[in-house]
């Protein structure tokens, strides 16, 4: 990605001497390290003399004469990091880690770095080793136990560093890259906006929770990259789909304080996103996406007015960068699935450029990428090593979160406060003494844990982004506890599909590096979660055959039916939105873990076959015997009759003269809920990925769902510019619940 560098003033000479004590000849001699036993792959680079080797951190609290706070050179290097994953480690090599002894004080805070160095062949470029730095970051004074929040206070902890910059120098003294606002401005310089503003763009404060991510080049695509994920077929890759002003409908504290049914249309909006985040006042540059919905955007007044240009799309410390931070209230979003949008555009069609303002897929790619460390769960407890728990703790004892959107948790030296109770709206206790929302207003919940960067490390060789995936991997066992826990509320909901695919990318990401999760922990976790559903859903369900709605709704329409809140009617536990899993399974079946625990037998198998069960019962029944206008929820009287199967529930209840995209007229409608295309997506993942797994109902699906969707192609087709074709077109296919294309197929054009 294009990037500028900025000499800050009074720093680079001041320091330049601090990085002369060892020269570029010593540093092999110094840092001669843990190499990794028998890498599948390629060895671990020597340091080259462009290597990162010392960070100033520069206190600019008084800009007109910035203090040196303290210097960090990377003096230890310890075991190499190597994938367990044969796979992963075939293409990766021995990643060699190299750490310090030393850390910085900016301040109450504490800074250290971390050095990762990949072979040169796992770059685009191949002419040189890939060096990739994460910055972390712990709270220090009276926060004592940081970041347990038996110690956290919340109005007397800022969780905002100091204006700041760090320079990163080799070994004899040359700058390499300097941490910093995209403009030269400090991180957390004075006078940052942090709403949404006429005058001003909203910049976000860095925090004490986030990473300072870098990386001297880009790392190649996988060779595996169209067998994890094949990319969105021709009818998925429309540029007409889910171009509407509320097509994304998010909530950010920054930007709408809180929910308190606070949203925005538009706000993150992938496809029109600037680069850098624009005032309110009217921006829309000359329209080269003719399918945005450009008059709601520059209607003054409208619930969308201004939302697309309010987050950039490319990164800085701090940025957004479309990520959805808190994640709790309802809503679209293009991150919303089990891959998130860009990452699916980009893998479509790598070579790509988006139509507004002509970005090149790479690029938007890689900002999002680096964005990953801009969430604010990077919590360590040692700045030098980046550790919070053990792999084993996090796979079966972690600690836990409170201050959750939806409540629950506890206070103490093994949890962690988020600033998530904000549902009735932003509140003085949601803000420090200096009335900023403490870290953002950050918070993740487990019914919205799609966030992983770890689609950074499997499909584009990035070993930062394995790191990272440890944190997201972290927090959703934080938020699940004990994986032998109770399972039944969470069955066939949506909360299952993230909590499964955290799993997926531990288990395919997984070393037994101090960084990395052991695949032993993660196997034997979700054994003890698959042995959890055995005994909770497995055995009432087939083998006790328990009569009650729960379980005769997962056999006779593969949803289990809880009572509505006014106890009129039976709903659908999970509805559509629980198959998110449907991608999840996918690839857990692509990646290797779907044989890996297969192959474990018993209750883990039969856990696995059941999952497969119940989806295939409501998703085949549903476009096979129903009309299938069932939006999100199943649901019929509490007094009626019960039914039999999906048939009979359309006997029953169903819709007798509309079907999915038409109404009793026969009129053209558009999508019902966005969870259709979840539904939508299983089947085609199911026929295409899982053929060893016949179903009398498969061929019938699917077919009923090829016209269905075939309608909407036909009426897109038909319509004449670009604005009809996007009234005609999917509202909410947003790309990550686009239908895949079969494995073998990623080359074709569509």
């Amino acid at each position: 990605m294009r990037r500028r560098e900025f000499l800050i003033r009074g720093v680079a000479l001041a320091g330049a001497a601090a990085g002369t004590a060892h020269g570029a000849e010593k540093l092999a001699d110094k840092l001669v390290g843990k190499p990794a036993s028998k890498p599948a792959g390629p060895a671990a680079p020597a340091l080259t003399a462009d290597a990162p080797h010392s960070f100033e951190v520069w206190d600019w609290s008084n800009a007109s004469k910035p203090k040196l706070a303290g210097n960090v050179t990377l003096d230890k290097r310890i075991d190499d990091f190597v994938y367990e994953d044969a796979e992963m480690a075939a293409e990766n090599g021995a990643i060699a880690v190299v750490q310090s002894t030393e850390s910085a004080m900016l301040g109450d805070i504490e800074i250290g770095f971390t050095l990762l160095a990949a072979d040169r062949s796992n770059t685009e470029t191949r002419d040189r080793p890939l060096y990739q730095v994460l910055g972390a970051f712990a709270h220090r004074g009276s926060w004592k136990t940081y970041p347990a929040s038996d110690t956290f206070d919340s109005k007397n902890h800022i969780t905002f560093p100091r204006p700041f910059k760090v320079v990163m120098k080799n070994a004899a003294g040359k700058t390499l890259h300097v941490f910093q606002l995209h403009d030269g401005k400090p991180i957390n310089a004075p006078g940052l906006n942090q709403t949404r503003s006429e005058k001003e763009p909203l910049r976000p404060k860095f925090t004490v929770f986030m990473m300072l991510p870098w990386q001297n080049t880009r790392p190649r695509a996988s060779k595996n990259r169209a067998k994890y994920y094949a990319g969105m077929t021709k009818d998925g890759m429309r540029p007409s789909i889910a171009k509407q002003h509320y097509s994304v409908l998010s909530c950010e504290p920054l930007v709408t304080g809180g929910y308190g049914r606070n949203s925005s249309n538009g706000l993150a909006n992938i496809y029109g996103a600037p680069q850098w985040p624009r005032p309110l006042a009217v921006y829309w540059p000359k329209v080269q996406d003719p399918y945005l919905h450009n008059s709601e955007f520059n209607r003054n007044g409208g619930s969308a007015f201004g939302a697309a240009w309010v987050e950039g799309w490319d990164y800085e410390p701090g940025s957004f960068s479309c990520h959805n931070w808190y994640t709790g209230p309802g809503g679209p979003r293009f991150d919303r699935s089990a891959i998130p949008s860009v990452v699916a555009i980009w893998a479509s069609d790598p070579n790509g450029r988006r139509l507004q303002e002509n970005v090149a897929h790479r690029d938007w790619l890689d900002a999002w990428g680096m964005a990953y460390f801009n969430h604010g769960n990077h919590w360590v407890r040692d700045v030098k090593t980046m550790t919070l728990m053990t792999s084993r703790e996090t796979m079966t004892t972690p600690w836990g979160t409170v201050g959750n959107y939806y409540g629950g948790g506890s206070i103490g030296p093994r949890s962690i406060r988020v600033n998530g109770d904000q549902r009735d709206g932003t509140t003085d206790a949601n803000r420090d003494r200096n009335g900023d929302i403490w870290g953002n207003g950050w918070a993740r919940d487990a019914l919205h844990s799609y966030c992983n960067a770890g689609w950074m490390a499997l499909l584009l060789n990035s070993p930062m982004h394995a790191i990272g995936s440890r944190f997201d991997v972290a927090v959703q066992m934080m938020m699940k506890g004990d994986p032998r826990g109770d399972v039944r509320e969470e069955y066939m909901v949506r909360s299952q599909a993230w909590h499964w695919l955290h799993y997926v990318f531990a288990w395919k990401l997984a070393s037994r590096h101090p960084l990395g999760i052991a695949r032993e922990d993660v196997e034997d976790s979700f054994a003890m979660h698959c042995e959890a559903i055995y005994r909770q859903i497995y055995v009432p369900q087939l083998v006790e055959k328990k009569d009650d709605p729960y379980f005769n709704g997962l056999r006779n329409l593969g949803q289990p039916m809880t009572p509505s809140g006014d106890g009129s009617k039976w709903v659908a536990q999970g509805g559509h939105l629980g198959y998110y899993m449907g991608h999840v399974l996918q690839l857990m079946k692509q990646t290797g873990m779907w044989s890996a625990m297969m192959d474990r037998g018993g209750h883990v198998r039969d856990a696995l076959l059941l999952q497969i069960r119940n989806m295939d019962h409501y998703a085949f029944g549903l476009h096979a015997d129903t009309t299938a206008t069932v939006a999100d929820y199943l649901s019929f009287p509490a007094k009626g009759e019960f039914p039999k199967s999906m048939a009979h529930f359309q006997e029953l209840y169903g819709s007798k003269d509309e079907d999915m995209y038409h109404d009793a007229k026969g009129n053209p409608v558009g999508d019902r809920d966005v969870s259709v295309h979840a539904v939508a997506q299983y089947i085609y993942i199911r026929r295409d990925y899982f053929p060893e797994l016949p179903h009398p109902k498969l061929k019938a699906a699917a077919a009923a769902l090829d016209r269905r969707l075939a309608s909407v192609t036909a009426r897109v087709a038909a319509a004449k510019d670009p604005e009809q074709k996007r009234e005609a077109d999917h509202t909410y296919r947003y790309p990550g619940l686009a239908p895949i294309r079969p494995p073998g197929r990623s080359q074709e054009v569509g």
